[in-house]
């Protein structure tokens, strides 16, 4: 039995992906860079769709406390190894039940498309 696969990118292709990719999160950097510099420094943070953690990762040095919210179980390590002191809740953004009043900095990037945006909002909002 023949088991070899081809792959699913041709080389050129792959190489374009890459840049891609490489290019997005120098972008990114730039953009929560330029965020950070507006929020300054400030008690408790939380990034609702944090993905892997980025911004948490460039945060850690803003805020003593981080707090990290993705809907994806999987996202989990990757959000420890980028930023060990965040605090990390499972679970999707418009089903958010976080304490009113509790963090400074609530922010959100790249995700608004994945939920409803009036209860996001709201959610941001308290």
């Amino acid at each position: 039995m023949n088991i070899h696969r081809e792959p699913i990118y041709k080389k050129d292709e792959a190489k374009f992906l890459q840049e891609i990719e490489a290019l997005a999160r120098k972008d990114n950097q730039l953009k929560f860079s330029l965020l950070l510099e507006n929020i300054g420094s400030c008690q408790r943070l939380v990034d609702i769709g944090c993905g892997w953690g980025q911004f948490l990762a460039m945060a850690q040095d803003y805020a003593a406390e981080l707090w990290g919210v993705d809907e994806s179980p999987d996202r989990v390590k990757d959000i420890k190894q980028a930023c060990p002191k965040a605090n990390v809740v499972i679970c999707r953004a418009d089903r958010l039940k976080l304490p009113d009043e509790y963090f400074d900095v609530a922010v959100t990037s790249q995700m608004l498309h994945e939920v409803k945006l009036i209860t996001l909002t709201q959610e941001k909002e308290r």
